[in-house]
């Protein structure tokens, strides 16, 4: 009688699961009906459940997952109807898992079934003197205006915390929006803000704010009472540059959203840092602009990867767990255009030396093009709020403006908006040549100009077979640097394969092509000598992403287990 050994067929069998089609990881599984529903994702939350919800920025929609990543359901549209939106920003589920969705664009909030069936709305006035500021349902105690939402978040008695940026401060309010308490003003002191982005409660009540602009977080009692902050502008572990989302575990640990420096951190709830994870890139475990972050009853975290288009999961510890990929919108949300764009103004301003800009769309263009890491609807609101403070100064009509000093102009850009010193010095000689203003070039330590300040480069990326290949990220990046850190400029080829990027920093460049499903392509020391330079790239096409074996490597393990069952036959007689 012959016997097989069964613990190698059992490891044959495993093999075989991991070798043929339909074996691979959880982010393969779902790809098909994710593409739809996945492009830029900002917000996210998970209920009691472990089902996950994603505000869509692009497609102006909400997405609800399984936690495996199965779609099971999808609503919205662009549109200030009911259940319609213009900039979904951020979302959070109460203890009754009705959804409550931040509607940036059409100020207001709000509230969905756990399945997207519509039940209610309440809106915010510009002017809350003139009257109640809530539409529907009307409470009349609630008069107080925003002119733009952040994050938000619900207790266990079904109470609301609202993040009003333009007012820098906190909204507590019932589910049905009646107003309860609030805090906070304009400011860096203990219990002050400066553009607050996002809230979440701990188990025991509390409330941390991640304090945007402060580069800081804040936690707060139910009630609003201060009690620590912790943070600080530096890129150093417990600092941050941007801090953008925030969520909380079971255990009362905190997750912050670097979202300029691409990467998460932990900390307990006192504020002591714990670890991080991630830095820039298209690999797993890797971010392009970190959006959000929520945490379900299991410990497991989500990230809202907003440049890749991806939700990305983790342990509590950051060990990488999976992805949910979806596709690049068209036209690419990733910088392609010109800063400036040659357009009348509405009063061309004679015999001066200065230039006219359009503040909310160029602001919208720099942000895009020199990889500042903030979403259109916080560029809209740094906009506004440049107007308000600094319109006079540069004869704002409306919301064109007239520079006359880009160097103190582009200073006021980084007070507002929070931007670094690098990124200034940037901003700086972006402006000098894209729209050839002449300035001096600003002297800073350790940096030398250029002798060509930047290039274009455009071109296609293309499979083996000559296919475009739609979605692939080009990043080059330059042997100069400012403070110890490369100018790198980054772009996404279209549906033709095609790629532009207007600024490519310095003659020398390191070019780095990726796309899920396709091996990296990567070449150093890149030499440029025209403005105006083409360059193609070739991505061979990988069938067997990881993780998993490729098929050839499966089966010689296959053939190694049958040759052990051949020995052991022959052993046993």
């Amino acid at each position: 009688m012959y016997q097989i050994n069964t613990g190698i067929i059992s490891v044959i069998v495993i093999l075989l699961v991991i070798v043929l089609p339909g074996g691979a990881a959880e982010e393969n599984s779902t790809a098909a009906s994710l593409q739809v529903s996945i492009q830029t994702p900002s917000g996210i939350a998970v209920d009691s459940t472990g089902n996950v919800y994603v505000t869509n920025s692009y497609t102006h929609s909400i997405g609800k997952y399984s936690p495996d990543g199965g779609l099971l359901a999808t609503w919205g549209s662009k549109g200030s109807g009911d259940g319609q939106f213009n900039d979904p920003d951020n979302i959070a589920i109460d203890t009754e898992n009705s959804v409550y969705v931040t509607d940036v664009f059409n100020r207001r909030v709000q509230k969905f079934s756990s399945d997207g069936r519509y039940r209610a709305q309440w809106a915010f006035l510009q002017d809350a003197t003139t009257g109640p500021s809530w539409t529907d349902p009307c409470f009349p105690a609630c008069r107080w205006e925003t002119h733009s939402l952040g994050g938000i978040a619900a207790d266990d008695d079904g109470n609301l915390y609202l993040v009003d940026r333009s007012n820098n401060s906190i909204r507590k309010t019932t589910r049905d929006g009646i107003f309860l308490a609030g805090w906070g003003t304009e400011g860096t002191a203990d219990g002050q803000f400066n553009n607050p982005s996002d809230i979440a409660r701990d188990p025991a009540g509390n409330i941390f704010v991640a304090d945007f602009g402060n580069s800081r977080v804040q936690k707060f009692s139910s009630d609003g009472t201060f009690l620590l902050s912790f943070g600080s502008r530096g890129s150093g572990n417990g600092q941050f540059l941007t801090p953008g989302g925030i969520a909380t575990d079971r255990n009362g640990f905190v997750y912050v959203t670097d979202t300029g420096l691409h990467r998460v951190q932990k900390f307990t709830g006192a504020g002591t840092f714990v670890t991080r994870w991630g830095t820039e890139g298209t690999e797993d475990g890797e971010f392009s602009y970190p959006h959000d972050v929520a945490v379900d009853n299991n410990d497991t975290v989500y990230v809202t990867d907003f440049s890749n288009n991806r939700i990305q999961k983790f342990s509590a510890n950051g060990s990488y767990l999976g992805k949910w990929v979806g596709s690049p919108p068209s036209p690419p949300v990733i910088p392609i255009r010109q800063i400036i764009t040659a357009t009348v103004s509405p009063a061309p301003l004679e015999h001066d030396h200065g230039t006219t800009a359009n503040v909310t769309h160029d602001l919208r263009a720099l942000n895009m093009k020199l990889h500042w890491g903030y979403s259109d609807a916080q560029v809209d609101r740094y906009a506004e709020q440049f107007l308000t403070d600094h319109g006079a100064k540069y004869q704002a009509n409306g919301t064109w403006v007239h520079i006359r000093n880009f160097p103190q102009f582009s200073e006021d850009i980084r007070d507002i908006l929070g931007i670094t010193e690098e990124q200034r010095l940037a901003l700086l000689y972006d402006n000098q040549k894209e729209i050839e203003y002449r300035i001096a070039y600003y002297e800073h330590p350790g940096f030398t100009p250029p002798e060509t300040p930047h290039h274009a480069v455009q071109g296609r990326v293309v499979d083996t077979a000559g296919n475009p290949v739609y979605g692939a990220m080009v990043k080059f990046v330059s042997d100069l640097s400012v403070e110890n850190t490369s100018l790198s400029a980054t772009t996404v080829s279209d549906s033709e394969g095609a790629y532009h990027t207007g600024v490519v920093w310095g003659n020398r460049q390191n070019v780095i092509v990726t796309k899920e499903g396709y091996d990296p392509y990567r070449k150093s020391g890149i030499t440029f000598t025209n403005e105006n330079t083409t360059l193609d790239f070739t991505l061979d096409r990988n069938p067997y992403p990881s993780p998993g074996l490729s098929v050839p490597a499966g089966i010689v393990t296959v053939l190694a287990g049958w040759i052990c069952i051949t020995h052991r036959r022959r052993n046993y007689p």
